[in-house]
């Protein structure tokens, strides 16, 4: 279950001053060029930006606004991370209500 606290606070508490960028040896090396972004079934009809993800090498998962899809403010995701959302996302981990 969802516990509440940011990253920020879960560094402070695991002795981290600083957020780790753990894909700064992945991130730049992915070819974004030839994804193939998705985005949630019956959006189309919907205006303004929606989220896109698209699969790509090794089982990463890129994520972008379709507002502002550069490759810089990608955000890219491990098969394990990708993999503990889904579930998340599956038990109510997100639900706000």
């Amino acid at each position: 279950m969802h516990c509440g606290w940011s990253r920020q606070r879960v560094a402070t508490v695991i002795g981290m001053s600083d957020i780790v960028d753990d894909k700064k040896h992945i991130r730049g090396t992915i070819d974004l060029s030839n994804a193939v972004w998705q985005r949630a079934a019956g959006s189309e009809e919907l205006e303004g930006p929606h989220l896109e993800i698209a699969f790509v090498q090794d089982g990463y998962v890129a994520m972008r606004s379709s507002a502002n899809p550069v490759d810089s403010e990608t955000l890219i995701f491990t098969p394990a991370e990708w993999e503990a959302f889904v579930l998340g996302a599956k038990d109510g981990e997100f639900d706000v209500l």
